[in-house]
């Protein structure tokens, strides 16, 4: 440093209250422009296939329920869930009744009515390799009652394929009519997202998550089912959701649930309805 060099002077620039907030408010109007207000508005139906071996899947909720649900409403104050518990032809009373075939509960924000609903839905048989998906799909995308402007999706927890068209079986279904395609588009329509578990290799889960916009999810294993359904609803709920999300992820060693996380990805960083 030369002799007549000049002292640098330190000068602290403190910023004001009034600065602070009219700051905040700048990052809170650009965060409002980014994220739509109805994020969070989120109606989702889990609907579970119970025939046979698939039983296991809602089996494994049923042993979390108590806990899951509540843990699903905390940061998603704007949650309405509903679940489907179903089986096949074979497994309805008759022609004019589902009985245990098909059950359900509309989506709702009532905790104690949907744990009760898992806890007491019943397992059903399935007979033949099909099962009616066709009509599920169906009565839940025309018979929810879906909230306008709200996310709207569905996870279907399976593993078999739809009943053909033509299909008979005695008299509760006479020549199948119901083409699974067709509901699809009526769900994309409707902008209704249908999610797929990959617990077999057959390929038309794959086909109806691309057609409705959804997650086909690399996920076989039915103890990790309450898992599986906490990341579908976190990627698609409110913010808070959507951190608890991303913390869930990060601290994630197990690679099955990571790649179930790594699809919902896309649906944790996406804010269309």
């Amino acid at each position: 440093m030369g002799l007549f060099s000049k002292k640098k002077k330190t000068v602290i620039v403190v910023e004001s209250s009034t600065e602070k907030t009219e700051s905040t408010a700048r990052k809170d109007n650009a965060l409002e422009d980014v994220v739509p207000k109805n994020v969070g508005k989120l109606d989702m139906v889990i609907a579970f296939d119970t025939t046979g071996s698939m039983a296991q899947y809602i089996g494994a909720v049923r042993k979390e329920v108590s806990e899951l649900v509540p843990q699903l409403f905390k940061d998603n104050d704007d949650l309405r869930l509903g679940i489907v518990a179903f089986g096949d032809y074979c497994d309805m009373d008759n022609a004019q009744s589902f009985g245990d075939a098909y059950q359900s509960i509309q989506p709702t924000s009532n905790e104690n009515e949907l744990i009760k609903f898992v806890l007491n839905s019943k397992d059903t048989s399935g007979g033949d390799g099909p099962e009616f998906y066709e009509l599920v799909l169906r009565k839940i995308v025309e018979e929810t009652q879906w909230r306008e402007n709200s996310t709207r999706s569905i996870l279907l927890i399976a593993d078999a394929v739809p009943h053909e068209l033509g299909y008979t079986y005695q008299d509760f279904v006479i020549g199948n009519q119901i083409d699974w395609r067709v509901e699809a588009r009526k769900a994309a329509d409707m902008k209704i997202k249908v999610d797929t578990v990959t617990i077999t290799g057959e390929q038309w889960f794959k086909e109806l998550s691309a057609m409705t916009n959804g997650v086909s999810v690399p996920f076989r294993t039915g103890y990790k089912t309450a898992e599986l359904v906490r990341a579908s609803v976190m990627s698609r709920g409110s913010m808070n959701a959507r951190c608890n999300f991303d913390k869930l992820m990060g601290a994630c060693d197990d690679d099955e649930m990571k790649n179930v996380y790594a699809s919902y990805k896309k649906e944790r960083d996406s804010f269309d309805s």
